[in-house]
Order: structure tokens, then C-alpha cells, then sequence
């Protein structure tokens, strides 16, 4: 798919960024028909970090009309069709469902909220390390002539992640890097060194051993 999934909520790690990955646009003009609020999967996900003072309504439009047309707009209109047939089709189940039912099914959820209280294991902390905008750190602390700018680390088919300055447009992971260009256009685009950020996390991966040497790597900047 073009963006990953609704919420745009692809790991750093992967999308590699640099493929033109769009492709042209649909002729009939029946597969582009909608509005910025039609599509959930072109929406941005204002929840993270840096991005909940956006004008989300800007944005939205801006990747509306750049998306028109691509395969991953057409894809998402399909599903969009989906979930309306689900959700009619729930809806009508509901309308059939007796008061019994309803209590046959509270009871078997009491049932396994029990059980799971139950088998829960606390004797352990468990503390999940997430390094922010990863990518993007580790090319400002290499290069200090990029802090304080709109930064970005990938290319023009798709970015890896994005600095903070750069999220106050808009700009964020899973974005291709033209659409990101159009909300920021003086967004620096730093092509992706993964050998470098491997190192880097290594590094970091050396400090969490010494706290707990049985620590789990989930990526190369998450570990818990």
C-alpha cells in the first residue's frame, strides 16, 4: 500500500523512503469523487507527538488533492466501501437481537475478564523505550546545521520520520515526501543512512543491558 495503514502509523525502520511509489492518476473522474472528510486512511492521526496544534483541516485537503487518482486513494475508497456494508450490516444484526442475547454475552465477557484478572502476572516492570523522531535525531546530532529547521529523513516516494520543527506543518512518517514538500516547502529531505542509525542504536542497546541483560530489541529504536 502507498500510506501503511489508516493512522499512518508505520515504524521508521519500514519505509526506507526514496521510491517514487505513486502511481499516475485514475481517468474517470467517478474513482477521485470525495472530500478531504470522506477517507479515514488519508486523514492525519493528530494524536502524535508534535502534531496536535496543526491546522488539521489544511492538511487533510492538501493530501486529499495530492492523493487524487493513486492507487493508494482508489484503495482506500474501496475500503471505505467496506466498512459502510459492515456497519449497515451490523447495524440491521442489532436491530434483531433479543435482551437475552445480550445477557448470554455480558455474562461471557464478565466470564473471561475474570479469568484474566486472574492469570495477570505482576511481579514484573515492564518500561518500553521508544527514541523520538530516531531517524531525524541521530542526522541532527551529526549535522547541527539541521537543528531548528523542518527536517525530514527519507525521499520524495515516502519519509521515514520527521523533526519536530517539521511536524508543525504537518509532515510526519508515511508521508510521501512531495506531499510533505506542498505542506513545507522548505522541508529538508535527508536521505536515510541505516547503517548509521544501527549504530546508534546499538549504542543506546549497550546502556539498556546494563539495567536488564535480558532486555528485548523490538526495532532498531524501540526495546522493552
Amino acid at each position: 500500500s502507498l500510506l501503511p495503514l489508516p493512522g499512518w502509523e508505520m515504524g521508521e525502520e519500514e519505509c526506507e523512503g526514496g521510491e517514487d511509489v505513486w502511481e499516475s492518476p485514475a481517468d474517470d473522474p467517478s474513482e477521485v469523487a470525495g472530500t478531504p472528510a470522506s477517507l479515514a486512511g488519508l486523514r492525519i492521526d493528530s494524536t502524535k507527538a508534535g502534531l496536535s496544534q496543526i491546522d488539521k483541516e489544511h492538511v487533510n485537503k492538501v493530501i486529499f488533492e495530492m492523493s487524487k487518482g493513486s492507487s493508494f486513494f482508489l484503495n482506500e475508497k474501496r475500503k471505505e466501501e467496506i466498512i459502510s456494508r459492515r456497519v449497515e450490516a451490523m447495524q440491521a444484526e442489532l436491530q434483531n437481537r433479543r435482551i437475552e442475547d445480550d445477557v448470554a454475552v455480558a455474562a461471557e465477557v464478565e466470564a473471561h475478564v475474570v479469568q484474566m484478572e486472574r492469570d495477570r502476572d505482576l511481579s514484573h516492570t515492564w518500561i518500553h523505550v521508544d527514541m523520538d523522531m530516531f531517524f531525524a535525531a541521530v542526522e541532527m546530532r551529526d549535522n547541527p546545521s539541521l537543528c531548528g529547521i523542518p527536517i525530514a529523513v527519507g525521499g520524495m516516494g515516502m519519509l521515514s520520520t520527521s523533526n519536530y520543527e517539521a511536524r508543525k506543518f504537518g509532515v510526519r512518517a508515511a508521508m510521501p515526501g512531495f506531499i510533505g514538500r506542498a505542506l513545507c516547502p522548505h522541508l529538508v529531505i535527508v536521505p536515510p543512512n541505516f547503517s548509521k542509525y544501527k549504530a546508534a542504536a546499538n549504542e543506546t542497546h549497550t546502556i539498556f543491558q546494563v539495567y536488564d541483560p535480558e532486555f528485548e530489541v523490538v526495532c532498531c529504536y524501540e526495546s522493552g
